[in-house]
């Protein structure tokens, strides 16, 4: 199988008809999956309704036509790479404290069934 060269998108399409343009499947393809613009482009001649998916958010969509299919329609996703040891320590930090936070409240919702299991207890016990 050749490499395509086209360039590809992330893309849905929401007709529910045989894709002629990609080798006969069925849509609606509601799944965001990369499809070369050339083919792309042929759906869109076709009058198949493409939309491409922002990789930053999958519920973000736009509509592609004629004039946008080969453009850039969303900023790309950013990639951190120059993590200091401060900032992760930092983050670390305050996961072990957001953790604490979740035990201390618990521990406070324990005590407070607690009387109510006593008093349930009592309540089973007078009945005998």
């Amino acid at each position: 199988m050749a490499l395509n060269k086209y360039p590809t998108k992330r893309v849905i399409i929401t007709n529910t008809t045989q894709l002629h343009e990609l080798g006969g499947i069925s849509g609606p393809i509601y799944h965001p999956t990369s499809i070369p613009i050339n083919k792309i482009r042929e759906l869109i001649r076709n009058g198949i309704n493409v939309y491409e998916v922002d990789p930053n958010d999958s519920k973000n969509k736009i509509k592609l036509d004629l004039k946008n299919f080969d453009k850039v329609n969303f900023k790309k996703p950013t990639k951190v790479t120059n993590i200091s040891n401060k900032t992760v320590r930092q983050f670390m930090d305050d996961k072990k404290k957001e953790n604490n936070d979740k035990k201390k409240f618990k521990e406070n919702i324990n005590i407070v069934e607690k009387p109510k299991e006593e008093h349930k207890e009592e309540s089973d016990f007078q009945k005998n």
